[in-house]
């Protein structure tokens, strides 16, 4: 299985994924990791509605039938997901470093996925992101909220975004302009390809 999300580790019997947890036809959960690979699990995973997960998956045989392929999901974790709103009112500023470089990091599925360094304190608070909107629909910003909390040490997080409210693409794929500070104060900006999830 290839793709942007899929992180392969000669350390772990299974692979690492960045999936979308969705409703089959039989009402029946299964995992989306691209437009080719549909992974239907070998348990049944209850469909509480869609979101965006990290997974850990290994292969259990060959692909079924319908063209989806089995898989043992080893473990399953929602990702946290952002705000996106209208405007930037009450959305405060504070910096964050998203890690281009990281296999995590993309746009897929129409969730943005952001893999991104910042401070945390002793005893963390929860922090908040949000994207805001820039000169048209498709410039983004992104806010980060750290309730204040204190800056004891860097530390890593995940945080996911639906982007599938923005003005349907068709069949075409859009770049999305994001903005953001990052934890020097310094304006960062970076593109990524957007398609509406139908």
């Amino acid at each position: 299985m290839e793709g942007l999300f899929i992180h392969y580790d000669s350390q772990a019997p299974y692979a690492t994924a960045i999936v979308t947890v969705k409703k089959g036809s039989d009402g029946n959960s299964y995992l989306w990791l691209s437009e080719e690979h549909k992974l239907i699990p070998s348990e049944l995973i209850p469909f509480t509605g869609q979101y965006r997960a990290m997974a850990g998956i290994s292969e259990s045989g060959i692909p079924d039938n319908d063209g989806f392929r089995r898989v043992t999901v080893d473990w399953l974790e929602p990702l946290d997901e952002g705000e996106v709103r209208t405007g930037a009112d009450g959305c405060a500023d504070d910096g964050l470093d998203i890690l281009l470089d990281s296999w995590i990091t993309g746009l897929e599925d129409a969730y943005l996925t952001i893999h991104y360094n910042t401070w945390w304190g002793e005893h963390p608070v929860h922090h908040d992101f949000y994207l805001v909107p820039g000169e048209d629909p498709y410039s983004l910003e992104l806010r980060h909220d750290a309730h204040g909390d204190e800056k004891f040490a860097m530390g890593e997080g995940i945080i996911c975004f639906d982007l599938n409210s923005l003005p349907d693409t068709g069949d075409e794929t859009r770049q999305i302009s994001l903005r953001w500070k990052d934890v020097n104060g310094n304006v960062e900006t970076a593109s990524f390809g957007f398609k509406t999830r139908k």
